[in-house]
């Protein structure tokens, strides 16, 4: 072999070896590029698992309190409750924290929001009234919620039944029933997402770093640190009432209760207790109008009208409307074919209440079925106060007294029949604030955010608890 033909073989080995190199560096930065990326998605997965069960630990360190409450509660103390689940709400687990707030008009607060801070959009009789005060209200906007939400087809004066939304062009049912969710709200006639959403476009009861950016990012808002939400922030389809009770059993459906359940949870004398039952299985539809009607019965001792045996309380005077005998009287036939009905000896009586004790029987029983679920109350403890006085344009007097009333107590307000002592509360406007508001609540949004140390990964679970029974339930979940 000459020597150039050694050259050339010794180039081609070279060329070879080169080529050899060049081919193993690229599958040696392949196989380092994938098991970095491998490497980098296994920690992003590690962080999302830490992160996501560190979400999961405040809300289930929330719902314990709420169990906690529910189970044993402190009835002389309406802000109890609160103060708990606000110690609950930030928090720590390896590798990562937590945290649950809600924001109302510019400001974070710790713990869940309360659903009963809200007004339920199933209650009819109000809706009309207090949907006027919001921002794009029209007038027919109420009349198309209720044809969506009632089970007829047949339209309101304002509204829109069945036969418009299959007109569409990408028709639809309407509901026809409760409403879900406040984004079904959307799905109504001549009401917009930006309504009802406002700045805070995904229902977390937080300001957002994308809803707080201008116009950088869907959706519009004021980069002012101040988040401006829609009527979902006082609208709820969640809220339910009565529920949990000041004593932790379950309600007594009144109808249905016994004698003696009512001695030992009310403390009442068993007189008492058999005209109460009598009451739950009259006509009476609402056990709020025991702070104005007299309940009935009879008895064998007129004088023991208002007096009640050994460790009870006295539940109240004989009836405003008794008459000395003999005087005339438009219901004296009535009475008199009542007497020979009754027994010997036996008097019909009739006595207004005590608030006391109608406030422990709103507390304590109940006129619905147990299955049955009925819209909420707000509580007047946790509502806004700028929609309090929004609500009562022409008594914001009044609405600056229960403000005033709530904050200077360190209980808050235990008891709803604590507002009849305000100076400028009258009778009417009582009864408007037993439809309307409780002092306690049932239904939360916890709305609780992982966020992992080594990361800063965020996990957010917004998550509708529902305390009125135990074990406390979920009944809405997401997670992004």
């Amino acid at each position: 072999m000459s020597l150039h033909e050694m050259s050339n073989r010794r180039a081609s080995v070279i060329v070879v070896v080169l080529w050899a190199i060049a081919l193993a560096a690229i599958v040696t930065s392949a196989v380092q590029l994938t098991a970095f990326r491998q490497a980098m998605q296994g920690r992003e997965a590690f962080a999302r698992t830490q992160t996501r069960w560190a979400a999961r630990a405040g809300l289930e360190d929330t719902i314990a309190v709420l169990a906690d409450h529910t189970f044993d509660p402190i009835p002389d103390d309406a802000f109890a409750m609160i103060y708990d689940l606000e110690d609950v709400a930030l928090g720590e687990v390896e590798g990562a924290s937590y945290e649950i707030l809600h924001h109302v008009n510019g400001r974070d607060f710790k713990g869940p929001m309360d659903e009963h801070s809200r007004f339920n959009i199933h209650h009819d009789s109000q809706r009309g009234r207090i949907m006027q005060t919001f921002r794009n209200m029209r007038i027919d906007i109420p009349s198309s919620i209720s044809d969506w939400i009632d089970d007829d087809d047949e339209p309101s004066t304002f509204g829109v039944e069945r036969e418009y939304y299959l007109s569409l062009a990408y028709p639809y049912e309407p509901r026809n029933g409760p409403m879900h969710n406040m984004a079904e709200l959307e799905l109504i006639a001549g009401i917009w997402p930006e309504y009802v959403r406002g700045e805070d476009w995904n229902f977390n009861n937080r300001l957002d770093p994308e809803e707080n950016d201008g116009a950088l990012s869907l959706p519009e808002d004021e980069p002012d640190g101040i988040l401006e939400p829609g009527w979902a922030a006082r609208l709820t389809t969640f809220s339910l009432a009565e529920g949990a009770t000041g004593t932790g059993l379950p309600r007594l459906e009144l109808r249905h209760a016994t004698i003696d359940e009512l001695v030992d949870r009310l403390g009442v004398s068993e007189r008492h207790a058999e005209m109460l039952i009598g009451y739950g299985n009259g006509s009476e539809t609402s056990l709020e109008s025991l702070y104005f009607s007299p309940i009935s019965g009879t008895s064998s001792n007129p004088a023991s009208i208002g007096q009640s045996g050994s460790g009870t309380q006295n539940l109240g005077q004989s009836s405003r409307n008794s008459q000395p005998s003999g005087t005339p009287n438009q219901n004296q036939g009535q009475s008199q074919s009542g007497s020979r009905n009754q027994s010997s000896g036996e008097s019909a009586m009739q006595e207004i209440l005590p608030s006391e004790t109608v406030d422990l029987i709103l507390s304590e029983t109940t006129l619905n079925r147990p299955y049955e679920r009925h819209p909420g109350k707000m509580n007047i403890n946790t509502v806004e106060a700028d929609f309090l006085r929004e609500m009562f344009p022409d008594h914001t007097d009044i609405a600056d007294e229960i403000i005033y009333l709530r904050n200077s107590r360190p209980q808050g307000i235990v008891s709803i029949s604590e507002l009849q002592d305000l100076p400028e509360m009258t009778d009417d406007m009582f009864q408007i604030m037993l439809e309307l508001f409780t002092t306690t609540s049932n239904i939360y949004t916890v709305t609780s955010r992982g966020i992992s140390k080594a990361s800063g990964l965020e996990v957010e679970m917004i998550v509708v608890v529902d305390r009125s029974t135990l074990p406390v339930r979920i009944i809405e979940y997401r997670e992004q």
